[in-house]
């Protein structure tokens, strides 16, 4: 597995967003928020698969609502689980976290 991509220098990510599409990004990014007990939860089971899968989607959804460092988490989580590598999934986890309380939508 590569070297994982990290987001602790971040502070703020502003992401400029068409008016219409406000809620709809909105909704996204919180249900990828939603999935990270999710993760945790999998991850304290040994369950490799649903991180898996969760890491797909991500990987996924990231490239098609425009977030690609979004992408870039959700294949190290899709590798990390796929190897079963607890402390690169829990690393993943927190860069994810830390990711999605630094981005802030704005209306273009």
């Amino acid at each position: 597995m590569e070297e994982m991509t990290t987001v602790n220098q971040l502070q703020s990510i502003r992401v400029l967003i068409e008016a219409d599409l406000i809620k709809i990004v909105t909704a996204f990014l919180a249900h990828q928020r939603e999935d990270i007990p999710s993760i945790n939860t999998a991850l304290q089971q040994a369950d490799f698969l649903t991180i898996t899968r969760l890491g797909h989607n991500l990987k996924g959804a990231g490239a098609s609502f425009g977030f690609p460092y979004l992408t870039i988490l959700g294949c190290d989580l899709e590798q990390a689980a796929q190897h079963q590598q607890p402390a690169a999934i829990q690393q993943v986890v927190r860069a994810l976290q830390t990711y999605l309380d630094c981005v802030e939508l704005a209306p273009m």
